[in-house]
């Protein structure tokens, strides 16, 4: 994990927070499940086979930590890539502490060739972390106070968040949006964006476009608006069905709001007009199996 990708937004993927079952020792991950969205995971299906061999729940007998040299990869990348940080679990999850969100961002302020995607469920915590003005400060050290290896970088930290970090949340349903999208609207960020994915009914995000919601004075921006969307169908084992017509409704409105659509995938149950879609990819990944409108994938400006 980590050089390479099968996620099609992204270039590499990097999760330096581990867990380690109690019991037995086996090494591999830990998160819980917020919402709908979470049903399927696929990071829990791989956990149970490759990792700890326990599933996505708070009472399961596991030690999170930070793998210090997974933590360190990115600094030995030299070539500029896209990097989707912890996409086998939650950054901003509530068994992750504060300093170890701290190194994880001390290493991606240390490596600004970079451009780091972040993506959480829990748009709450995120935003008071990255409201937070100590937190620029605190990215040049380890959780016990010496220098990380990236010291002396200096740390580009403004109002708007770092200029290599993207800030996203996911969002699968209506009642997702509208309790999410205003949290990141109102989230330090150089680029917003929102994981639509899996898409599990028709959704409305055209709102965010427009919104200045903001709770903190300090990072009021008038207009602020999600810079990029991505959208997909569900894959997997279970996959729950996915119309096209809800695919291209986001895509209407990311048009609309000249937003930058990133279409993922159809899913392994697309229907169109009620009939199944025919794909040839298990997860609905071949944009050759798109119909037209829906062959868009684009990055933010």
């Amino acid at each position: 994990m980590g050089e390479t990708t099968g996620i099609q937004w992204t270039g590499s993927t990097w999760t330096p927070i581990r867990a380690r079952h109690r019991v037995t020792g086996k090494v591999g991950w830990h998160c819980t499940k917020p919402s709908a969205g979470c049903k399927f995971c696929y990071s829990e299906s791989l956990n149970k086979r490759l990792g700890t061999g326990e599933g996505y729940t708070p009472n399961a007998p596991v030690d999170v930590f930070l793998d210090e040299k997974m933590l360190r990869a990115p600094l030995r990348w030299r070539a500029p890539r896209k990097i989707f940080v912890c996409s086998m679990t939650d950054l901003f999850g509530e068994f992750v502490t504060d300093t170890m969100i701290d190194r994880v961002f001390a290493v991606m302020a240390a490596s600004p060739q970079h451009t780091y995607q972040v993506l959480t469920k829990r748009a709450e915590r995120m935003r008071t972390y990255l409201c937070n003005h100590e937190v620029g400060a605190r990215w040049a050290f380890s959780g016990d106070r010496k220098p990380l290896v990236c010291a002396g970088t200096a740390v580009e930290w403004t109002r708007h968040g770092l200029p290599n970090v993207w800030i996203g949340c996911s969002v699968e349903n209506q009642q997702m949006a509208d309790n999410r999208i205003p949290v990141l609207l109102n989230t330090p960020a150089a680029v917003r964006f929102l994981s639509v994915e899996p898409l599990l009914a028709p959704m409305n995000v055209a709102f965010s476009q427009t919104s200045t919601w903001s709770a903190a004075s300090d990072y009021r921006i008038n207009g602020r608006r999600v810079d990029w969307i991505i959208v997909g169908g569900e894959s997997g084992a279970g996959a729950r069905r996915c119309d096209l017509e809800w695919i291209g409704f986001i895509v209407d409105q990311c048009k609309a709001a000249k937003v930058a659509c990133f279409v993922k995938q159809l899913g392994k149950n697309a229907y169109a007009m009620d009939k199944r879609w025919p794909i040839t990819d298990s997860k609905g990944g071949n944009i050759d199996d798109f119909p037209d409108d829906l062959k868009i994938r684009q990055y933010p400006a």
